[in-house]
């Protein structure tokens, strides 16, 4: 052989081809076993039969991921609890047919039987033609989330119930403007007013404080910190009178504004009660001198008199000072000694004597028949008791002359009563004692106070004289029972004068079932009344005519007027709008004619200060009792709120789509534009390779380690390029979880630093943002990273997120060389960057940084903006 001919092929190119895609693979299968979710490819049939499936899926379902490839052991459609299976199937394929993104949230059965619920993502793969490969996505378990939201809902359903429901008032007022953030139906029930007129408004406007330096002074004692429980105040309700009540009170903050929750008992009843009980208290005292009935107080054991009534002196023919310091027995109150013993052994051992029949002598030496009655009280620290008599001699002598015409009167089917000019009963029927339930010995003991205590003692006496000027009397009475029950009687009284005395005959016919009756239908209608003007939609009631039969307040409040003015009148009284009035007329001649119910989605109206409100309707027919119509009746719900609201998400929804149009303009332009000239400088430092081994030896280690570096510096800024076109932002824009795409994004761009990354974000802190705010954060940690692993020499890295009072902190601090902040002016734009998005958002940005002591950034947002990650 005299020659050699070889060929040789650079296979440069292709080896750092397979070592990119080895490096690619390494890099996928770390995101994929870093991401908290399962990630999957399946095809599209009933089954959803698995390609691929990420081992995650198994701390989700119990099952590992090698189960689902190909149906092995079983389909991922049969963990898909049954009732959500035709969910997901049909989310899926009307997001195919449209060609785009679908998210699901349903539930999975776990291999240990219990539900779990699930969040997937995901979108198909297509053909060139346009036809469906395969689905591509990520599944994530939001088990946890879905459990603390429904303890959320309950918690706050509880409380809502507990303060509405509060038998005391509650109100919630700012601190600073006394306006009424929230009240309970108490505090309105207590003060008199309507929801709306309180809620919005102040507490000055109200008129509730008569003393403003009241209210001021609790506030300057909750701000110090002194609790405030049970304090009396004096407030002033919507009619003007005056209500007492025992107030507590707590600061509170509500949406970042420090309040004012208010518990109040209403003590008006207990003050007027005290007040009634002084004032019983001096008409006792009057009472005891003005009684016609002899009162006796004395010592119990040793029968001292203490102190007695005229009525008494006069009874017994005695003057005051002919007995002050002697005893009953020493005056010669009773007949014999044993009868006093018997009497006062009677009182000690139970406590109180009623109607007692004993002996007396007066002064004069007659032998009185009278009624005692005794209590036991205690005087100046002795036992002292209470004598009430009532001389019955005369009653006696009476009872002797009814006798022969009791059995007649006892047959009559009304109670009769019989009365002796002092109130006393001497004589009753059998119809009586069954009516009040006394026996007749029981009610010829008693008088007519013991059957009406509300009669007053005193009136007795104008009373009788009245009754003798007109000579009958009817009139309405409450009776008590010996039972307790109070019994509504018509009473008949007529005076009589026999043998020189002066009698009363009273006839009793019950008219408690009458009243109870009549009461009922009152309160019934009081009650459907209160209910229907308490409701806020409209209910009403109209006649062929057009003309309202019945309507609550919510109606006359909209147009102006009160439910009285507005019954018999029509909708064209009020309102002005002819178009309106018609439609409202036709729906009700609709409803009267086809005997059918009628529901209208949404129809307007103008109230009195003219503005258009939406309601939404429901008209049925009312029948009478021959099943012919006569009127119709309807009730509307105010849906004015609802229909702004879906104008704003609707232009909210436009307003988003533009901008991620925006966005996918911009990632297109980068894309074509400056990555493909980043790539082909890469391609032309790569060919610089070759030329730079032609060198001297002394020189080819020093270019080539240059060029490798500038080749990294090139690939990072094609990085970071890539990964702006892949949209952390966009999975932030479409709702995703802000914290998981921030803590993915600084751990990547630390990954291949020599620095160590510390990620604090609260929870709290993350949800209190808005999507425009999440945005911005993730740039400025973004440029803030990227300055401290390129520039500071850090070795640990903290980026923190957190709530405060009154905004949202966002931290940046690193252990690295740091700088003269004074000197950085003009001195690249990363800064800058970031201090301009801090303005975007109305945030505070801050730097602080000196020599060897490293670099903290600082940006606080207000807590003022729509929550957009809830």
């Amino acid at each position: 052989m005299t020659h050699l001919i070889g060929a040789t092929v650079d296979i440069t190119e292709r080896k750092h081809a397979e070592q990119t895609l080895s490096e690619s693979e390494t890099r996928f299968r770390t995101l994929v076993a870093n991401i908290p979710g399962a990630i999957y490819r399946c095809a599209v049939d009933r089954e959803w039969t698995m390609s691929y499936l990420s081992d995650a899926i198994e701390s989700i379902v119990g099952y590992p991921a090698s189960e689902f490839i190909a149906n092995h052991t079983r389909s991922y459609a049969s963990v898909i609890h049954p009732d959500d299976r035709q969910l997901v199937e049909e989310v899926t394929w009307a997001s195919l047919q449209e060609h785009r993104p679908y998210v699901i949230e349903y539930r999975l059965v776990h291999a240990n039987g219990t539900v779990r619920w699930v969040y997937e993502k995901g979108q198909g793969v297509f053909s060139s033609n346009g036809e469906v490969r395969c689905l591509d996505g990520a599944i994530f378990d939001v088990t946890e989330r879905k459990q603390a939201e429904q303890a959320l809902r309950e918690s706050e359903e509880r409380f809502s119930k507990a303060f509405r429901t509060s038998p005391h008032p509650i109100g919630i007022t700012e601190v600073v403007t006394g306006r009424c953030v929230e009240v309970n139906d108490a505090c309105l029930e207590a003060f008199g007013f309507r929801r709306e007129e309180v809620i919005g408004n102040t507490t000055f406007l109200l008129g509730i404080w008569p003393k403003l330096e009241d209210r001021a002074r609790v506030i300057e004692r909750l701000k110090t910190g002194q609790p405030m429980r049970n304090m009396e105040f004096a407030l002033k309700t919507k009619s003007g009178a005056l209500r007492y009540f025992l107030a507590s009170a707590d600061l509170a903050e509500l949406n970042g504004v420090l309040c004012v929750v208010t518990i109040a008992n209403d003590i008006t009843d207990r003050r007027l009660a005290e007040e009634a009980l002084r004032i019983s208290e001096e008409r006792f005292a009057k009472a005891f001198q003005a009684s016609p009935h002899p009162v006796v107080i004395s010592e119990l054991d040793s029968g001292l008199v203490v102190d007695a009534n005229e009525a008494a002196w006069q009874l017994f023919g005695y003057r005051k000072d002919e007995v002050v310091g002697l005893t009953t027995l020493q005056i010669g109150l009773w007949p014999s000694a044993e009868e006093r013993a018997r009497y006062l052994d009677l009182l000690k051992r139970q406590g109180f004597i009623r109607n007692m029949e004993v002996r007396l002598r007066s002064k004069s030496g007659d032998i009185r028949q009278c009624l005692l009655s005794s209590e036991l009280i205690e005087l100046n620290g002795k036992q002292c008791s209470v004598t009430v008599g009532d001389d019955i001699t005369e009653s006696r002598r009476l009872e002797k002359a009814l006798r022969l015409t009791q059995f007649s009167v006892d047959q009559a089917v009304e109670a009769i009563m019989w009365l002796d000019p002092k109130a006393r009963v001497f004589n009753v029927n059998d119809a009586a004692c069954r009516m009040l339930e006394y026996s007749r010995e029981e009610l010829l003991s008693m008088t007519v106070h013991d059957i009406d205590p509300n009669f007053p003692v005193e009136r007795w006496a104008n009373h009788w004289n009245y009754l003798k000027e007109r000579r009958s009397l009817t009139f309405e009475a409450r009776f008590w029972s010996r039972s307790g029950a109070v019994l509504e009687t018509d009473v008949s009284v007529n005076y009589l004068l026999y043998e020189g005395k002066e009698y009363a005959c009273m006839i009793l016919r019950d008219i408690g079932e009458r009243k109870r009756a009549e009461a009922e239908l009152r309160r019934s209608h009081m009650f459907l009344r209160q209910v229907i003007d308490t409701d806020p939609n409209f209910i009403f009631a109209k006649g062929r005519d057009g003309r309202y039969v019945m309507a609550n307040r919510s109606i006359a409040d909209c147009y102006g007027t009160t439910v009285e003015d507005l019954i018999g009148k029509s909708d064209a009284d009020f309102n002005r709008n002819v178009e309106e009035v018609e439609f409202f007329r036709e729906k009700d001649l609709e409803v009267l004619d086809s005997l059918e119910e009628r529901f209208i989605p949404q129809e307007k109206v103008t109230d009195a200060a003219g503005n258009t409100r939406w309601l939404q309707t429901v008209k049925r027919p009312l029948f009478n009792d021959e099943g012919q119509v006569y009127m119709v009746l309807g009730a509307a719900t105010d849906i004015t709120e609802r229909k702004r609201m879906e104008e704003m998400l609707l232009q909210r929804e436009r307003d988003l789509h533009a901008a991620l149009q925006e966005r996918e303009r911009i990632s297109q332009d980068l894309h074509d534009g400056i990555l493909q000239s980043l790539y082909a400088v890469g391609l032309g430092l790569e060919a610089c390779k070759p030329m730079i081994r032609q060198q001297p030896d002394q020189n080819v280690g020093k270019l080539t380690a240059m060029l490798n570096q500038g080749i990294g510096q090139l690939n990072h800024v094609m990085g970071e390029v890539r990964n702006f076109i892949a949209g952390l932002e966009s999975h932030v824009i479409q709702g995703g979880d802000f914290p998981t795409a921030l803590r993915n994004m600084i751990r990547t761009m630390c990954s291949s630093a020599a620095a160590t990354s510390v990620v604090r974000i609260e929870g709290m802190a993350a949800r209190q943002l808005s999507t425009e705010q999440a945005l911005h954060i993730i740039n400025i940690v973004r440029e803030g990273l990227s300055n401290a692993l390129r520039h500071s020499g850090a070795r640990r890295i903290t980026v923190s997120l957190r709530s405060l009072r009154r905004c949202v902190r966002l931290a940046i601090q690193d252990d690295g060389v740091g700088f003269d902040a004074s000197l950085i002016q003009g001195v690249g734009h990363g800064l800058g960057n970031m201090a301009a998005r801090a303005k975007k958002v109305r945030g505070q940005f801050a730097l602080h940084s000196k020599p060897n002591e490293g670099t903290r950034i600082v940006l606080d947002l207000p807590k003022d903006t729509t929550y957009a990650h809830d």
